[in-house]
C-alpha cells in the first residue's frame, strides 16, 4: 500500500512529481491497518532487497521493558489493539482517540504514548535517510493528537531539523484520488 502512495507523497509536498530534486528525501508514515513508512530519495521509492524497507511496526519500541516489544505490540499493550495481531485494529485505535477527546485521561495518555512511539520509529528512520519532510498519514496517522508527540520524540533525538506534518491524502489515494499539499485541507 505504501508504494501506491509514492508519487502522491511528492504531490503533497508541492514538488514536481515528474521531476523531483535529486537530493530531495521524504518519508511518509502510514498508521491505519498497519504501520509503515515509505522512503523516497529523489524520484526513487526505497524498497530494500526484500521489499521490507519502512516496515516500522517491526522495530522494537522504547518502553522500559525487557525484552522490548515490537512497535505494533507496544501499541496494543497500551490498550490500543491486540498483541501479536498481524495488523493494527484501526477502528479500536480511532475509538481510543474519541474517548481521549471526550476526556478519558488514561486513554489520552495512551494516545500520547502512541505518538511518542511512532516518533521514535520515525527518528530512527530519519537518522538513515535524513528526509526534508515526514508526512503522517492513514486513518490513524492523520489524527491531530499525534502530531505534537511525534514531533517532540523526533526533535528530542535528531541533530538536524526535519519538518513533520499531517498528510491530507484521502484514504482512497491508492486508487487515484488527487493529492492535497501538507497542511492544506481537502
Amino acid at each position: 500500500m505504501l508504494a501506491a502512495h509514492g508519487l502522491l507523497d511528492l504531490g503533497e509536498h508541492g514538488g514536481d512529481v515528474a521531476d523531483p530534486p535529486a537530493q530531495f528525501a521524504l518519508g511518509r508514515v502510514y498508521v491505519g491497518a498497519g504501520l509503515g513508512m515509505s522512503l523516497h530519495v529523489g524520484d526513487q521509492l526505497i524498497r530494500g532487497a526484500n521489499g521490507l524497507a519502512g516496515e516500522i511496526g517491526h522495530l522494537r519500541a522504547i518502553t522500559g521493558t525487557d525484552p522490548a516489544p515490537r512497535l505494533a505490540d507496544a501499541i496494543a499493550l497500551r490498550g490500543l489493539g491486540r498483541v501479536d495481531a498481524p495488523c493494527l485494529d484501526a477502528d479500536a485505535v480511532l475509538g481510543a482517540f474519541g474517548r481521549a477527546r471526550a476526556g478519558d485521561r488514561h486513554t489520552g495518555e495512551a494516545v500520547r504514548a502512541l505518538g511518542t512511539m511512532i516518533g521514535q520509529a520515525v527518528a530512527a528512520t530519519c537518522t538513515i535517510v535524513d528526509p526534508e519532510l515526514v508526512l503522517l498519514g492513514g486513518p490513524v496517522g492523520r489524527q491531530p493528537e499525534l502530531l505534537d508527540p511525534v514531533r517532540a520524540a523526533v526533535t528530542g533525538v535528531l541533530p538536524g531539523p526535519v519538518r513533520i506534518d499531517r498528510g491530507e491524502v484521502d484514504d482512497s489515494a491508492a486508487t487515484g484520488s488527487t493529492p492535497v499539499r501538507a497542511g492544506q485541507r481537502p
